[in-house]
């Protein structure tokens, strides 16, 4: 355990800890919203349709979040997102109407992609190549530990009035904001301006992982509740194959990360895409047991995990460190895109071809990404290390990146 953590890079702990923050906070007040709307009378269906707007408001967001990054700092910007979803989060309780429910959950949804761009560009200019997978492995466990542990919280919480939930993320992420002012500034001097066609046409084989990831974790957070209700499957097993899609997701990067480093990181996209795809296509012809359905989710949670932090870490590599914020919102406004197609996508699959095609989509989708990967040969591209010399370099940044040709 204690060689773990001094595998943790010591600049970003204070980032860790905001991070935990965050998740803590998050975790409060998510799992009862469903609760919250329907003693406020809105329908499953309109909870559904609050869910889809929280992430257009992050999908609108993402964009304009990294080019102020870029312009500015990523502390400026973490510490407005996150002293934002604090007032946001205040104004829950005043909210009783679908309309109005609908305006909150779609700052909400503005205030937490400008949060996470920020933080996943601190994380991409503060990394060399070697580290960065690492470094963006440990983001995701700290925000879920901290997401872990809010529910125990909001039982305390609840019984003080309804209020309270929204007054205790407020507090968390308020809490958070303050200790985001021991972040050094990390505002870097553009060298060359790129624009951002050719950042797109450089870099749109690994947004569109954050696209094939947003689809996948959608349709299992969404529709595999009512597959298992519908199969009969209790709660427990419920909760284990959830529980093994999200732990495969978020240890498998860090366990992988020495061996990505020596054989590549676009191979292991490759490598990745295609098991999601598959495993995405295996579950309408698994038989009846729940046990294989356990082991399945546990693959996809790996391989969407992988796909997710190895392309982000990939746009890391490549991308100046000047246009990293833009870079990171392109991806992000893609995965918070897929949150908003994905449901629709799941949920007509599971009424009108089966309730186990309810990832059809996702493998369909997946499939013809890793045909895209392959054809393009991406398997090739070599990742620069601290040691290359830079074509499109940084100097304040210490570190090289380049393009690959358009």
């Amino acid at each position: 355990m204690r060689r773990a953590y001094r595998s943790i890079s010591p600049e970003f702990l204070p980032l860790y800890y905001v991070l935990a923050a965050i998740g803590l906070g998050a975790g409060i007040v998510i799992p009862l919203l469903p609760v919250i709307f329907s003693s406020a009378g809105i329908t499953p269906t309109q909870i559904g349709i609050l869910a889809v707007v929280m992430s257009a408001g992050a999908a609108c967001t993402a964009v304009p979040a990294g080019r102020w990054i870029d312009r500015s700092d990523t502390r400026t910007v973490l510490i407005a997102g996150l002293v934002a979803i604090s007032v946001v989060m205040n104004l829950f309780p005043f909210a009783h109407t679908m309309l109005s429910f609908g305006i909150v959950r779609f700052l909400e949804g503005c205030c937490w992609a400008v949060v996470f761009v920020a933080v996943e560009a601190r994380l991409a200019r503060g990394s060399t190549p070697e580290t960065r997978i690492r470094n963006l492995s440990y983001y995701a466990v700290f925000n879920g530990l901290g997401f872990g542990l809010g529910p125990l919280l909001a039982i305390v919480l609840m019984p003080l009035g309804i209020w309270a939930p929204f007054a205790g993320c407020s507090l968390f992420t308020l809490l958070a904001a303050l200790y985001s002012t021991r972040l050094s500034r990390d505002a870097i001097k553009p060298a060359e301006t790129v624009g951002d066609r050719r950042l797109l046409g450089a870099l749109y084989r690994w947004i569109l992982a954050a696209f094939i990831y947003g689809l996948l974790e959608t349709g299992m957070t969404s529709m595999l509740p009512l597959v298992f209700k519908v199969s009969g499957y209790g709660q427990a097993a419920l909760g284990i194959t959830l529980s093994s899609f999200v732990l495969g997701g978020v240890i498998t990067p860090l366990v992988l990360s020495p061996l990505v480093n020596r054989l590549g990181k676009a191979a292991f996209v490759v490598w990745a895409a295609a098991l999601a795809s598959a495993a995405a296509l295996l579950v309408p012809l698994l038989p009846g047991g729940v046990a294989l359905l356990m082991a399945l989710a546990l693959l996809l949670g790996a391989s969407a995990g992988v796909l997710y932090v190895l392309s982000l870490a990939l746009i890391g590599d490549l991308v100046p460190a000047s246009k990293i914020g833009i870079a990171n919102g392109f991806f992000s406004s893609a995965y918070s895109l897929a949150l908003v197609v994905g449901p629709l996508l799941s949920s007509v699959l599971f009424q009108y071809v089966g309730a186990r095609f309810f990832l059809l989509h996702v493998g369909i989708l997946g499939l013809a990404y890793w045909l895209l990967l392959v054809l393009s040969r991406s398997w090739r591209l070599a990742a620069p290390s601290s040691a290359q010399v830079p074509s499109l370099p940084d100097a304040d940044i210490g570190e090289p990146r380049s393009l690959p040709p358009t």
